[in-house]
């Protein structure tokens, strides 16, 4: 496929495009480091609008591009991060904090704690996923030096779980942090205790979210003759079953915010009136004994929470 573009005047410093591009071909994927480097060499060639074009040439999407330009940029500034051997999950987590971080502009810089805290992850041999959760909790072990990893997931998980606009379940989201916090459990079961005596409450604040959950659990499910009619009649086809799937093309993605502390949390609760969504659930409640009653209320908190939902994105699209 042809890489021929309109390129910018001639500079004298700047290698042939033609030989940038053959080292992006040779470079394998995962050194971001390397591609990111050759992608900055080779986008200086480039006038404002003919970039685009030219990684639709060489197979690179734009956003696949920035991240490998954005760990290029990064490992220029903390030399250590291209030797750490750090899985590439990793480095995206790295890239998205120190962007963050960029547009908050806080007087410390949390990147050489991450970093450190990266290293010695790698060195206990933990996975992928480990290696990115801890770079991801660095600013919340910043702001509480001395606490454990397990103590900083259990408080992260606790504060960024949704709270539905209902206050009463966002302190109670607030009180379990803390509580994790403070209490720095090294175990299992020290953190179960804690999660226990500070539970974090439903919306409505009428049942933990634990009892929640148990609740939907055990409820007995609703038999349908005609799914069972059809569950019958596939019993004699050997072929597997087909699965629909709905393309997501053309569907708007908005990025899930996480904070590090409670009051960060609550500061940037979206303020949308979740009232309706409430009053339908607590109908749900009240009538499932009824099955008529039951589908008339689940049928009102769907359409409530539809409403809710297009109210919230309409807050994050503007």
């Amino acid at each position: 496929m042809s890489t021929s573009r309109k390129s910018k005047p001639a500079q004298p410093n700047l290698r042939p495009l033609s030989a940038i591009t053959a080292d992006i071909y040779r470079a394998e994927r995962q050194n971001l480091f390397s591609i990111g480097k050759l992608l900055r060499e080779a986008k200086e060639h480039f006038p404002h609008g003919e970039w685009l074009p030219y990684l639709k040439s060489i197979d690179y999407s734009a956003r696949n591009a920035q991240i490998y330009m954005s760990a290029s940029e990064l490992a220029d500034k903390y030399e250590t991060i291209a030797h750490l051997g750090a899985a590439p999950t990793a480095i995206y987590a790295l890239n998205a904090l120190a962007a963050r971080e960029a547009e908050a502009e806080r007087e410390v810089d949390v990147i050489p704690l991450a970093i450190e805290r990266l290293q010695a992850s790698i060195a206990r041999g933990d996975s992928a996923g480990v290696q990115r959760a801890i770079v991801e909790l660095s600013p919340m072990a910043m702001l509480n030096p001395g606490v454990c990893e397990l103590a900083l997931g259990a408080a992260s998980i606790a504060i960024n779980q949704s709270c539905f606009g209902c206050e009463i379940r966002m302190k109670s989201m607030e009180e379990q942090c803390q509580a994790i916090l403070q209490g720095n459990p090294t175990t299992e079961d020290e953190l179960r205790a804690i999660q226990a005596k500070h539970p974090v409450l439903w919306a409505g604040g009428k049942m933990t979210q634990d009892e929640f959950i148990k609740l939907q659990k055990d409820a007995p499910e609703v038999e349908d003759d005609d799914d069972d009619e059809e569950d019958d009649a596939g019993d004699d086809d050997d072929e597997s079953p087909v699965i629909e799937i709905k393309s997501t093309k053309g569907r708007k993605v908005y990025e899930q915010k996480t904070y590090d502390t409670p009051q960060e949390a609550h500061a940037n609760a979206p303020a949308i009136d979740l009232s309706a969504v409430s009053a339908a659930w607590d109908r749900v409640g009240v009538v499932t004994s009824d099955k008529k009653q039951l589908e008339a209320a689940l049928q009102k908190l769907l359409k409530a929470t539809s409403e809710a939902l297009t109210r919230l994105r309409g807050k994050a699209a503007a």
